[in-house]
């Protein structure tokens, strides 16, 4: 299976790597490359993406940044919902079969109630994270992705 990893220079990308490595082809996207197994593109950019899904079957989508600063937030939903939307719409075209997208904790995991016990079925977080850009950001991401049509995604 030959299978892309957005975010390959990131702090997750080279994890990713190493676990898929062994029983597949792995190719990276990011913005600068660090690794052979590793191409120059942006999330942001249909062009690069096309490149580098070609013959690929899965998409482990695990770029972004982090930051919790109010003067990032345009940046964390650029990098984030826009990435995640054209990744999905370049996995689309380019007929991949899965797409894993990589979110986090504060998407589910949050709770004024100290006692709280996380799950997907649990309540809205928007109104306890809307504040914070980075996992508002990474909410409207994963809600994204999770609606995908064609594809699927976990």
């Amino acid at each position: 299976m030959k299978i892309l990893v957005t975010g390959a220079s990131g702090f997750l990308g080279p994890h990713i790597h190493a676990a898929l490595a062994e029983a597949h082809e792995v190719r990276g996207l990011c913005r600068n490359p660090t690794a052979d197994w590793m191409v120059a593109g942006d999330v942001l950019d249909p062009a690069a993406l096309a490149a580098a899904m070609a013959g690929c079957t899965a998409v482990v989508h695990a770029a972004g940044g982090v930051s919790h600063s109010q003067r990032d937030a345009g940046t964390m939903e650029r990098v984030h919902v826009a990435g995640t939307r054209a990744v999905l719409d370049a996995a689309r075209e380019a007929g991949v079969s899965r797409v894993i997208h990589v979110s986090t904790s504060g998407t589910v995991a949050v709770s004024r109630d100290p006692d709280f016990i996380a799950d997907e079925d649990g309540p809205d977080v928007l109104p306890l994270v809307k504040g914070w850009p980075y996992y508002r950001a990474k909410l409207f991401a994963e809600q994204a992705a999770l609606a995908a049509e064609g594809l699927d995604v976990v």
